[in-house]
């Protein structure tokens, strides 16, 4: 839900704070891998969700999670078992990152098409989808949005 509603990285997620929720709708977040601040929406059923978090640490909602991604050595292994339960699924050749290029292409979707070229302009251009995906090149951002 995180994902597709934000397009964070699994690193971000492992790495949320009980402080990146301190305004209501709104999800803060510091993005390590490019050393920028971000800010979301969140919908109420989002913020459902993080409410039913059972609170096992006073910074981390996900205090396993975050040893995890903060160890160089074990930082793959939650990746390896998000492609794990895909495959039990019968979901193949995905990776945790394809959610960024959903969470952009529902994004990108959502826009009207028939009055992209004034919306763009007014409400979401390539650089907010570059700073909401917390990509440091647009270059990078035109990938996700196909």
């Amino acid at each position: 839900m995180f994902e597709r509603q934000t397009g964070l990285r699994l690193s971000d997620i492992a790495g949320l704070e009980w402080r990146c929720f301190g305004e209501l709708g709104k999800l803060v977040v510091w993005m390590d891998k490019t050393n920028r601040r971000i800010e979301h929406s969140l919908s109420e059923e989002l913020e459902m969700m993080v409410m039913q978090i059972p609170v096992s640490s006073q910074t981390h909602l996900f205090p396993e999670q975050h040893k995890i991604i903060s160890d160089v050595k074990c930082r793959a292994l939650l990746s390896v078992q998000f492609k794990r339960i895909c495959e039990r699924i019968g979901i193949l050749g995905k990776s945790y990152h394809c959610t960024r290029h959903a969470a952009a292409n529902e994004k990108y979707h959502a826009i009207d098409k028939g009055d992209l070229a004034k919306r763009l302009a007014e409400t979401l251009s390539m650089t907010q989808i570059k700073q909401l995906l917390g990509h440091s090149s647009s270059k990078t951002s035109l990938r996700y949005v196909h």
